[in-house]
């Protein structure tokens, strides 16, 4: 009777131990999963992130040559298209004031913008509708166009 007792102990803890291996293995595998996950989540943050600058550069990319074709083309309504044109910096500026884009892109976008302040007409829109910019706008812009007339 103690033999069989004795060898019933040894196969429940037998099962024991097997359960806690299976229950060890199980934990591991779910940790795994739970890291691989994350990494997952990461990586696709990431690259939605990236895409999402490069939509900016696009759009905005798109939008300056549109109106810089206006403003070459139609004379009559070249200080019209100068409002556009300062209203996609004033864009551009709040983009990069808030952290939403690369250094490089700002700085492509910020040699643009000293190139084109040199233009009268441009100069001329300011006088006319930079008082409707917010002042920290307003502020970089008048200082562009002072370091760049």
């Amino acid at each position: 009777m103690k033999l069989r007792t004795i060898m019933l102990l040894k196969k429940v803890i037998f099962s024991i131990k097997k359960m806690e291996l299976y229950e060890i293995i199980s934990c591991v595998v779910a940790v795994v999963a739970l890291v691989l996950s994350g990494c997952s989540i990461y990586m696709s943050k990431k690259s939605a992130k990236e895409q999402l600058r490069l939509n900016f550069f696009i759009e905005y990319t798109k939008r300056y040559q549109e109106i810089t074709i206006k403003i070459l083309s139609d004379k009559q309504n070249e200080i019209c298209y100068q409002r556009l044109y300062i209203d996609l910096c004033s864009e551009e500026y709040y983009l990069k004031s808030r952290g939403h884009l690369p250094v490089e892109i700002w700085e492509l976008w910020l040699d643009g913008m000293r190139l084109s302040v040199k233009n009268a007409s441009l100069q001329n829109a300011w006088r006319q509708y930079g008082g409707l910019y917010n002042d920290e706008f307003a502020a970089f812009f008048s200082d562009l166009i002072k370091e760049n007339a």
